[in-house]
């Protein structure tokens, strides 16, 4: 059975923070790693500049999120196509995205179908509602994904554990 992980950095207000959620087939939480808000100084800001954002990102919050987690999941799926690239280098786990689409449901569960934009394919998850739109590093990760999240779309809503991540955050401020 699959098991999914979610990870996502939000900027909000001059400060970074990430939060990673791993489940199960089912949805059910198997692992929950959250940062405190890193709020770069004015120096930090000076020195860092441009590349400020990456390296608290990728470095700072990514670094420390995928380090600690215990269960390791077939699949993370990132909040933001800029955490694809740095989360497959640094876990060694397929990466991807995915989102919520406005497109017509497709014929079956498991059709993929290649969008305009490179890396991009319209993935239908599940029997019902309309295909997600997936994004990938390479063509040939994009099979592998389909796979693991029709199999997870069988028993679950794939893209509801954001909200999740969203919620427990909130209720730790």
């Amino acid at each position: 059975s699959p098991v999914l992980g979610y990870v996502k950095v939000d900027v909000e207000e001059g400060g970074f923070r990430g939060a990673l959620l791993v489940v199960d087939h089912r949805g059910i939480p198997l692992d929950f790693r959250y940062t405190d808000t890193v709020s770069p100084t004015k120096l930090e800001r000076v020195l860092y500049g441009d590349a400020l954002e990456v390296y608290v990102r990728e470095e700072v919050i990514l670094g420390s999120l995928l380090d600690a987690v215990e269960a390791k999941p077939h699949i993370w799926i990132c909040g933001d196509r800029h955490l694809v690239s740095p989360v497959a280098l640094r876990s060694k786990i397929l990466s991807v995205t995915l989102e919520a689409s406005n497109r017509n449901s497709m014929d079956e569960p498991g059709q993929l179908s290649p969008m305009p934009e490179e890396g991009y394919y319209l993935l239908q998850v599940n029997l019902m509602g309309p295909p997600c739109r997936l994004s990938v590093l390479s063509d040939s990760d994009s099979a592998k994904a389909a796979s693991v999240l029709v199999d997870a779309g069988a028993t679950m809503d794939v893209l509801e554990p954001f909200s999740r991540i969203d919620r427990a955050l909130e209720s730790l401020d």
